[in-house]
């Protein structure tokens, strides 16, 4: 028995599965060369889902998603963040759809130098023509952002 646990252990799982689930068995061949055949009744197939991966199974298809969050991803969010709270502000002060704006930011340097990498992208979701970085103004609104406070201000051009 514990030759077979250890073979069982040592071949690839999908493989087995599939052959199982095709044939009705599973051959396994000792090291002594003798031949064992295994039926859905002889052995339990589980699926676990590893760490870090959300699995979906749909009748023979299993998908796996990474849930690993990289700094990428991580700055990606706190980029879809900032340009949902500005987006929100040229809402709340009436704006037209097209007018263009003056971007302020201050008060979280982490926050700040995000925005100085993604600036092309958010002054074009935005329509900003101009991002100050660093200058306080009397009309800003602190938001927390994913656990980051900043201050956010918006001005028409």
């Amino acid at each position: 028995m514990k030759e077979v646990k250890s073979l069982l252990d040592s071949i690839d799982a999908a493989a087995s599965k599939a052959e199982l689930d095709k044939t009705g068995e599973l051959k396994i061949k000792l090291q002594s060369g003798d031949e064992i055949i295994l039926t859905s009744e002889d052995i339990e197939i589980t699926m676990e889902q590893s760490e870090g991966f959300n699995c979906q199974k749909s009748g023979e298809v299993t998908i796996a998603l990474s849930t690993t969050l990289t700094p990428d991803l991580i700055e990606e969010g706190f980029v879809r963040e900032i340009i949902s709270k500005v987006q929100t502000m040229r809402r709340d002060s009436n704006f037209e759809v097209m007018d263009k704006i003056t971007l302020y930011a201050y008060g979280n340097d982490k926050l700040v130098d995000i925005m100085k990498r993604n600036e092309d992208e958010i002054k074009k979701i935005v329509l900003a023509d101009n991002v100050e970085y660093n200058k306080t103004v009397d009309f800003a609104k602190e938001w927390n952002i994913n656990g980051e406070n900043i201050y956010l201000a918006v001005k028409v051009v």
